[in-house]
């Protein structure tokens, strides 16, 4: 049986859980405003978290929303947010969350896969590419198949 387990975190209450890493993104954040912020986007939004679990504890969440983007040809484009590790997870962990982050998306009829990236993140814009992602100049995307990849310019 595997340490890890694959969630999908719907429920404010269980996105809570996810303060831990989140705080990486932003070390000065309280974990009050953590729930405040999650308790708001939640109610404007279809704004999810895909974690990994090893026991109760979330170790690795990427959270996903959706965005209409408006280029040659309009399509649903799934946007993602807070991608973070606790550094002893971090590698397999992370890689087999986007991956299977891109199979749900892919199933839903989303068009591509877009996220910010700071260019001053290596790290990240390494992962990014390794996973098959295309630097766009403002931030990475993943087209999902082949029709969608004629949108590239």
């Amino acid at each position: 049986m595997s340490k890890y387990k694959f969630k999908t975190f719907d429920s404010p209450e269980d996105m809570y859980k996810s303060y831990k890493v989140a705080k990486l993104l932003n070390p000065k954040m309280r974990e009050e405003e953590y729930k405040s912020v999650i308790d708001k986007i939640t109610k404007v939004s279809d704004y999810k978290q895909h974690v990994v679990m090893q026991g109760d504890e979330v170790v690795s969440m990427i959270a996903t929303q959706s965005v209409l983007m408006m280029g040659a040809v309009p399509q649903l484009t799934c946007k993602l947010d807070n991608v973070a590790t606790l550094p002893e997870h971090r590698g397999y962990v992370t890689s087999e969350l986007m991956q299977r982050v891109k199979v749900d998306v892919l199933q839903k009829g989303y068009g591509a896969i877009h996220v910010n990236c700071s260019k001053d993140n290596e790290k990240g814009s390494k992962f990014y590419k390794r996973m098959g992602f295309k630097d766009t100049g403002n931030g990475w995307v993943h087209y999902l198949n082949q029709e969608n990849r004629t949108l590239e310019r």
